[in-house]
């Protein structure tokens, strides 16, 4: 599933804003933005009203804290009347915006012209928030690393070649769908079988049903020969299938519920997003599980996929080699391992910490492409390991970062590992 980015966007300029591009903040009046004379490749050298939609993020997009409006910049060069000098194009924003009334200075901003209405969009995220390093990755502008040193106070031209836009996440596609710009599924003769396969049920599949079948469809290595690669693009592919076909079964219920209506109703448009939107996200999280467990099926491992609390309270997503032995009390605690499953962490890594307190070291599988330092040295204090695809890593980590992470294979071998001295203690392991 592409973004597309590059094809949908004439260009784009990324900063870090500072305290005078902020009206906010109430040490300027001016309400714009210097813009740099790269940018006028993709905003021109003349005078112009834009149509913009302006937006901002805090926090995590997934907790839906974004502000959007539609107004509109002017563009223009203020040394238009001083014709010996070089040129200082500049960007007004309307002094009510909300979006940029509530912008404060080493926010993240980017500057995009949209193609296809020719508008612009100015977008801007915290600093450093979890949806600001997200709209980093996939816009490719590498802020981050501009943070870490001096930050980057004039504005940059970003090279769209870099952005991070294929295989995306449902959060990804959310994410670029709120800015506009529309996504592709690449596979469509896949996508017509998955169609021909569940679609006259008029209803969503099972989460494992529909994992099962895209992974018969997905064209990879083997769980085996490659555990990390096989389940990097099977949650990829399951992904871009389930977006496809989402859009054939909504279709009919939205027609349903609004076209040709006088008027829509509020109340009934809110329940609808909210309910599949939460579907969405749940629907990412139980396939991702189902993934991993056909990867520990394919070599072997005993585990349990815990559907009711232990005794202790806690459960966990999967208990190796189950919960007998973790009730055991002549099983060694260090032969026991735990992982929880999320496609993203953000703050809720923490809630495994409290699981499972015969298993001192947690293991917890994720797909999350925004860790940074201050998170894996909080997992480390917490004795929280990351378990991370190893395509993941290569793509979004450098090796800082990676060594506080580690490979599916890696997990599936010391769980092996534990498995067989088990096994070489008599003890049973279902």
């Amino acid at each position: 599933m592409d973004g597309r980015i590059a094809e949908q966007v004439a260009g784009v300029g990324f900063k870090q804003l500072t305290i005078v591009d902020c009206i906010g903040e109430g040490r300027s009046n001016q309400h714009e933005l210097n813009t740099s004379a790269a940018m006028r490749s993709f905003l021109g050298g003349e005078r112009c009203v834009f149509p913009c939609t302006y937006v901002r993020f805090d926090g995590a997009f997934a907790d839906g804290a974004y502000e959007s409006e539609d107004l509109t910049a002017t563009y223009y060069d203020a040394r238009e009347r001083q014709p010996n000098r070089s040129p200082e194009f500049r960007l007004v924003y309307p002094a009510s915006s909300v979006v940029m009334q509530a912008a404060r200075e080493g926010d993240w901003c980017w500057v995009l012209r949209r193609e296809a209405e020719d508008r612009l969009l100015v977008v801007v995220a915290e600093g450093g928030a979890p949806v600001a390093l997200q709209l980093d990755r996939l816009i490719g502008t590498n802020l981050r690393s501009a943070e870490d040193s001096t930050g980057q106070r004039t504005f940059a031209l970003g090279d769209l070649g870099q952005a991070s836009d294929r295989d995306l996440s449902v959060e990804d596609a959310d994410l670029l769908t709120v800015l506009g710009l529309s996504i592709e599924v690449r596979n469509a003769a896949a996508l017509d079988r998955v169609i021909e396969r569940f679609g006259s049920r008029g209803t969503m599949p099972t989460t494992q049903e529909f994992a099962a079948f895209t992974r018969r469809l997905c064209d990879t290595s083997s769980a085996v020969d490659n555990p990390d690669l096989a389940l990097n693009d099977w949650y990829a592919f399951s992904t871009e299938m389930f977006f496809g076909f989402e859009k054939h079964v909504l279709q009919p219920v939205l027609d349903q519920a609004f076209v040709g209506k006088s008027a829509i109703d509020i109340d009934t448009f809110f329940d609808l997003a909210k309910k599949h939107m939460n579907s969405r996200y749940s629907r990412a999280g139980y396939t991702f599980e189902h993934h991993l467990a056909a990867v520990f099926e394919a070599h072997g491992l005993v585990f349990a996929r815990m559907t009711k609390r232990l005794p202790d309270g806690s459960k966990p997503d999967f208990l190796f080699p189950g919960s007998g032995a973790y009730g055991d009390a002549d099983v060694p605690d260090g032969l026991l391992t735990f992982l929880g499953a999320k496609t993203t962490t953000k703050e809720r890594w923490m809630q495994v910490v409290a699981e499972a307190p015969r298993i001192r070291v947690r293991h917890l599988a994720t797909m999350d492409r925004e860790l940074n330092a201050e998170i894996l040295n909080a997992m480390a204090h917490n004795d929280v390991v990351p378990v991370v695809p190893e395509p993941v890593m290569n793509e979004c980590y450098d090796s800082s970062l990676v060594g506080e992470m580690m490979t599916v294979q890696a997990f599936i071998g010391q769980t092996l590992d534990r498995q067989r001295e088990l096994e070489g203690s008599g003890i049973a392991l279902r």
